[in-house]
């Protein structure tokens, strides 16, 4: 009887520990506004698919200057690097919807020296030749 009880407490276990959602499979969301300067930043980053090592971004941009809003995004897509364990990332394509919304196919890899035609097993149109940032390189600017 005793082992039978101590079977369905794992039994158990097992199944709450598959109901919990996985925290890695949560999609990443970040608001930022950063209110320095004549002209505050202020944007909206939602990574609207997770794949496992790509994923689909949408970037709401309110206001801000162009380069400033440039080097802020390629900050928050440093933070998801880092989030996701990557050494670094890279912009595989972008697009806008016409609507102000523009949005991305952002890489993760261990290595800037992978052929990212291939490794990152998105299938679709890439830039010619993706530039990687290294995430370590970069702080985590704005709010939360």
């Amino acid at each position: 009887m005793r082992v039978f009880i101590i079977l369905i407490c794992a039994l158990l276990s097992c199944i709450s520990c598959k109901l919990e959602p996985d925290k890695k499979s949560e999609l990443f969301h970040k608001r930022v506004f950063v209110a320095e300067g004549n002209t505050p930043i202020d944007m909206d980053v939602t990574e609207l698919e997770r794949h496992d090592r790509y994923s689909v971004v949408r970037l709401q941009y309110r206001s801000g200057m162009p380069t400033g809003s440039a080097l802020t995004f390629a900050s928050v897509t440093c933070e998801m690097g880092r989030a996701r364990g990557a050494a670094y990332v890279t912009n595989l394509r972008d697009w806008s919807d016409g609507k102000g919304n523009w949005f991305y196919i952002i890489g993760f890899a261990d290595s800037k020296t992978v052929n990212p035609r291939t490794y990152f097993g998105y299938h679709g149109e890439i830039v010619e030749d993706p530039a990687f940032l290294t995430v370590s390189a970069w702080k985590t600017i704005g709010n939360q």
